[in-house]
């Protein structure tokens, strides 16, 4: 494995400490789910970059396809850059700089005649690279919330959670989106950043409180899902969905199936249950067992 694949596996261990607790976390059937949540406690070495995309040019206004390229490049690698929304009045100046940077890229790569490019960026492995840690560093991260920063209460709807990245992390979603839904877009060259190490932590971004990130998820697990055909990877990755996506919903389909006040959803609930009971009989008797503990 390179030393570039080694640090792009890397979530922004140097900028941030997290732990680990128990919380739990109310769904829109009123039920209780337990769970673990990671959430970042503290950001450090808070850098101001908006100087630097400021003093860009903008990519429209370069003539030479291979500037544009450049910087195209230069623009996603200082994007990279995380901010602090935890703390609304600390770099507003870069917050705003990467948001009308990230539009400006997500118009780029939004261009009907990018075709024309296929020669400069479909077959250069350096942008794959740039998009999938553009990608890696500012969405696969420690997840927010716990319940002392929501000030969660037992009758507060819950599902009102909007992420305070939410501004930026929406347009990196599209931008990464726009890119894999490409037809020109060239699995040969992705399947080194599109492993399964990366599904694994797109499964566990899920856990998302805020229900347009888990939207925007389930767009990429699609697409992801359609990439693999061509390369016989499918078996894996259901199995992978499965063995992440089914402790999360296990509660919420256990107390639907018999609780439930609309029949229609008491009913489709059941026989959710028994798909993925009989898909893995094992992992779901488990899950039983866990929660009658």
């Amino acid at each position: 494995m390179s030393e570039r694949h080694n640090e792009y596996n890397i979530i922004n261990n140097e900028c941030s400490t997290s732990q680990t607790i128990d919380i739990k976390m109310k769904n829109v059937d009123g039920i209780i789910l337990p769970k673990r949540n990671i959430y970042r406690t503290n950001i450090e070495n808070i850098n101001e970059f908006d100087y630097e995309l400021n003093n860009l040019s903008k990519i429209k206004d370069k003539d030479k396809l291979e500037d544009k390229i450049n910087l195209v490049l230069l623009k996603i690698n200082i994007c990279k850059n995380i901010c602090n929304f935890h703390d609304p009045n600390v770099q507003i100046a870069s917050k705003e700089a990467k948001r009308l940077t990230l539009i400006e890229l997500l118009d780029f790569f939004s261009q009907n005649d990018l075709k024309i490019l296929n020669n400069n960026i479909w077959n250069s492995e350096n942008i794959y690279l740039e998009i999938f840690e553009l990608f890696s560093k500012n969405v696969i991260r420690d997840l927010p919330p716990n319940e002392d920063e929501l000030n969660y209460e037992e009758d507060e709807d819950f599902d009102n959670y909007t992420d305070p990245a939410w501004e930026h992390l929406e347009l990196i979603y599209n931008i990464f989106i726009k890119f894999i839904e490409s037809k020109d877009f060239r699995i040969t060259l992705a399947k080194k950043y599109l492993n399964e190490e990366f599904l694994e932590k797109i499964f566990y971004l899920f856990y998302s409180e805020d229900i347009r990130e888990r939207e925007q998820l389930a767009k990429i697990s699609t697409n992801s899902l359609q990439l693999w055909k061509e390369e016989g990877r499918i078996k894996y990755l259901l199995k992978e969905y499965n063995n992440k996506i089914t402790p999360i919903i296990f509660n919420s389909l256990r107390f639907c199936s018999k609780n439930h006040w609309n029949k229609e959803v008491k009913k489709l609930s059941e026989d959710v249950q028994n798909i993925l009971a009989e898909r893995d009989w094992k992992l779901w008797n488990k899950l039983i067992e866990e929660n009658l503990e």
